[in-house]
């Protein structure tokens, strides 16, 4: 029994040698960093938007450009027909989804030192908040809106701004 427990003992003790001998006490793998660069987005404005005259009535008006190229407008006592859309061209990487928004409302402030104002609402040329630029990485956005004209609005030059925003997707 004694030898068998000796056998035993060496055979195990071989064993636990033979088991460490072959495992590995560090390994390694190697893995890749990456990064896509995109163009820097510009934004510059072609046209500003601008109403041309109106003439001030007895009533509320309200007078409204499309936001399309070329955009029609509508609904006011306009004198004249000298008037633009917004428009801004968008530049960027070609195929690339980009985000833009305007603000939603603005003021026109008289710039003769009155106080009057009138209120601006806009629109933009997208359906929705996003596109894709084309294979020139460029886009033109058209700007339009709906000034409110007070019953009464007092003669004068108005004036007031808006920022308009892009960013990629």
């Amino acid at each position: 029994m004694k030898a068998t427990l000796k056998i035993f003992t060496l055979t195990a003790v071989l064993l636990g040698f033979a088991s460490i001998s072959f495992a590995q006490s560090t390994d390694n793998a190697t893995a890749d960093a990456k990064a896509t660069i995109l163009t820097a987005l510009e934004i510059s404005v072609v046209h500003d938007l601008d109403f041309g005259t109106i003439a001030s009535t007895n009533a509320l008006q309200e007078a409204k450009i499309i936001a399309a190229s070329g955009g029609d407008r509508t609904g006011a006592a306009y004198v004249g027909s000298t008037y633009s859309v917004g428009e801004f061209l968008i530049k960027g990487e070609k195929g690339q989804a980009v985000n833009f928004s305007v603000e939603a409302e603005t003021k026109l402030t008289d710039t003769d030192g009155g106080t009057e104002t009138m209120d601006i609402t806009f629109t933009n040329s997208i359906s929705g908040t996003s596109f894709t630029l084309n294979t020139n990485g460029q886009t033109t956005m058209y700007v339009g809106g709906t000034l409110k004209v007070a019953a009464g609005q007092a003669s004068g030059d108005y004036k007031g701004t808006y920022k308009a925003t892009v960013n990629y997707n």
